[in-house]
C-alpha cells in the first residue's frame, strides 16, 4: 500500500497537544546610515515531538515590510528644510527595512536530496510515468479512463466492499506562486484495490478563455484522482514535505464519501468555481470532512477566533512581486478577523486544526511525517526585494534636486493607473477579496490632476491628496495592514514638496 512505502520507523509522529511558542531575541545591525540596531523578535512555532516552523511559518506569521514609488517635482525652500527631509527620509528607510527584518522566524533546512535515507528518497522514488502537478495546467481525463467509470458500471458495488479507510494528505509549499501555500488532497485505501489520491486542485490552461477568465476572477477547478504512490512520490521529488492523516470515519459514512467522490469524479460533476478563500483545494476537503466525522466540528470551529486572510498569507516566502500584488491587491475583507473555520482554507491550517481538538471528539489522528521535504533557505530580497526597491529609488530620487521633478511626475502618474487597477478589480470582476479595497487611498487615482492644478484648487487638491494617506493610515494601523506603510510616507513627501512649490513661491 502506497502510505506503507513512505512509512519508516525513524520518522517521528507529531503527538498532539497545544503549540509551544518560543521566542529569541536576535541583534540586526541594520546596514543604513544611520547605523542603528534593530531588535527582531524571532518566533519558532513547536509541537510536541515534531517542529513544524520550516513549514508553518508560511502561513502564521505576518511580517510587514514596505516598498514604494515616488513621483512629481519640487525645489525645497532652504537648506534647513533639506536637512529635515533627508532626516525623515532616513526614517523612512528604516521603517521601511526594519519589519521585513523579522521574515527569516526560522533557519532554513541544510539538508540534501540524498542525507537522511527515507523510503521517498529510494528507487521508489523514480518512475516512468510523470503526473501533471495539482493546481497546474492539465488537461481533463478522459471519462472512460478514470476511476468513477469503472465504479459506475455498478453503484451498488461500493456497499459490498469494505468499508475504506481516508486520510488527509497534506502536502507542504512548493515554489511555484500557486504552491505557496501548500496542497490538501484525500487518500483512499480499500482492500484489494491500489491506494488512490483525490485531489481538487487541478485547473486547465486550455480552456476557453482561461486567461480572461482568469482576470475577471472566474476560475474553474476540478476534481480529478491520481494512484497514490505516484502522486507521493511526485511531490517527494520537487523536495516538498507530506504528512498523512487517518481521518476517523464510521463505516457507514466512509462508504457514501466513497460514492461521493467517485459520482463527482465525472465530466459532468468534477468542475466548480474557485474562489482563493471561500472554495479551494483545501475547504472542498474540509466540507467533506466535515460531513463524513462522527460529530461535525463546524458549529464548534465558528465560535473559535482566527486570524485574518491576509495574516495567513502575507508574506510569502521567496516571492517578492506576489507579496507586493497581493499588498495592494486585498480588499478590506482579506483584513478583516476570522472563525477557525474560515481559517481552515490553507492546508497546515486545517491538519493542525483537525490535529489540536479534544481527543474525545477529535475527527483525524496525529499527522504522520511521511517525507521531511525541504524548504528553500529565506531570502530577504527575494521576499521583499521589490518594495524594498521602489521605496529606495523614489525616496532618493526626490531627495535629489536634479531627479525631484521627474520622480515627483512618474509617483503621481503610476500611482494614478494603479488606484485605476484597482477600482477596476472591485467594480469590473468577480475577485470578492478585492472589493472595498482601502488601498484605493492610498493610492489615489487622480492622483494625476495634482500635476496641472495651480492656485487655491492645488492647495484644496493637495489637501484631499493628504487627507486620503491619513485616512488609509488610520484604517491600516486598525487592522495591522502595515506591509504598505511606507508608500504613505512617500505621498506625505511628494504632498510637502508640491505644497511648498506651489503655494509658497
Amino acid at each position: 500500500m502506497a502510505l506503507q512505502h513512505f512509512h519508516s520507523a525513524r520518522e517521528p509522529l507529531i503527538e498532539s497537544g497545544a503549540n509551544r511558542l518560543s521566542c529569541k531575541i536576535v541583534q540586526f545591525k541594520a546596514q543604513a546610515a544611520h547605523n542603528s540596531k534593530a531588535i527582531v523578535k524571532v518566533c519558532n512555532a513547536e509541537m510536541d515531538g515534531f517542529t513544524l516552523q520550516d513549514a508553518v511559518s508560511r502561513f502564521d506569521q505576518s511580517f510587514p515590510s514596505c516598498g514604494n514609488e515616488r513621483e512629481r517635482v519640487s525645489p525645497v525652500g532652504s537648506g534647513r528644510d533639506l536637512l529635515r527631509l533627508l532626516a525623515f527620509g532616513c526614517v523612512l528607510i528604516v521603517a521601511c527595512v526594519l519589519p521585513g527584518l523579522a521574515i527569516s522566524d526560522t533557519p532554513a533546512q541544510n539538508q540534501t536530496a540524498s542525507s537522511p535515507q527515507h523510503p521517498l528518497q529510494t528507487s521508489r522514488l523514480s518512475t516512468d510515468e510523470e503526473a501533471p502537478a495539482a493546481g497546474v495546467a492539465r488537461n481533463p481525463p478522459n471519462t472512460a479512463n478514470t476511476l468513477a467509470d469503472s465504479a459506475s458500471a455498478d453503484v451498488n458495488a461500493v456497499e459490498n466492499l469494505p468499508a475504506p479507510q481516508f486520510f488527509l494528505i497534506t502536502i507542504g509549499p512548493g515554489p511555484e506562486y500557486w504552491s505557496a501555500w501548500g496542497h490538501t488532497e484525500l487518500l483512499v485505501r480499500q482492500p484489494g484495490h491500489e491506494d488512490v489520491i483525490y485531489s481538487y486542485g487541478y485547473f486547465d490552461f486550455s480552456d476557453e478563455d482561461f486567461f480572461s477568465n482568469f482576470l475577471k476572477g472566474r476560475m474553474r477547478y476540478f476534481l480529478d484522482h491520481e494512484p497514490a504512490a505516484r502522486e507521493l512520490n511526485r511531490f517527494a521529488a520537487e523536495n516538498r514535505a507530506i504528512w498523512a492523516q487517518a481521518l476517523n470515519i464510521p463505516a457507514d459514512k466512509a462508504k457514501a464519501l466513497l460514492h461521493t467522490l467517485q459520482a463527482q469524479d465525472t465530466d459532468a460533476s468534477r468542475y466548480y468555481d474557485y474562489d482563493y478563500f471561500l472554495s479551494n483545494c483545501t475547504s472542498q476537503v474540509r466540507d467533506l470532512i466535515n460531513e463524513s466525522v462522527r460529530q461535525p466540528f463546524k458549529p464548534d470551529w465558528q465560535k473559535l477566533p482566527d486570524q485574518s486572510w491576509a495574516e495567513s498569507t502575507l508574506p510569502v516566502v521567496n516571492q517578492g512581486w506576489l507579496n507586493l500584488v497581493l499588498s495592494l491587491g486585498y480588499g478590506h475583507g482579506a483584513w478583516q478577523k476570522r472563525d477557525a473555520w474560515q481559517g481552515a482554507v490553507f492546508p497546515l491550517r486545517l491538519m493542525q486544526a483537525l490535529h489540536n481538538r479534544p481527543a474525545a471528539e477529535s475527527p483525524a489522528q496525529p499527522p504522520r511525517l511521511l517525507y521531511p521535504g525541504r524548504q528553500a533557505p529565506v531570502r530577504f530580497l527575494a521576499t521583499h526585494g521589490p518594495l524594498v526597491f521602489l521605496t529606495a529609488f523614489f525616496l532618493l530620487a526626490l531627495l535629489w534636486p536634479r531627479t525631484r521633478k521627474a520622480a515627483i511626475r512618474t509617483w503621481l502618474v503610476g500611482q494614478s493607473l494603479i488606484g485605476f487597477i484597482l477600482l477596476g478589480l472591485w467594480e469590473l470582476t468577480d475577485h470578492r477579496i478585492a472589493a472595498n479595497n482601502p488601498n484605493i487611498l492610498l493610492m489615489w487615482p487622480l492622483a494625476f490632476v495634482l500635476l496641472w492644478c495651480s492656485g487655491r484648487w492645488c492647495a484644496v487638491a493637495l489637501i484631499a491628496y493628504g487627507l486620503a494617506t491619513v485616512a488609509w493610515l488610520v484604517w491600516a494601523l486598525s487592522v495591522g495592514a502595515v506591509y504598505l506603510l511606507s508608500l504613505a510616507g512617500l505621498n506625505l513627501i511628494v504632498a510637502f514638496l508640491l505644497f511648498r512649490s506651489r503655494i509658497f513661491r
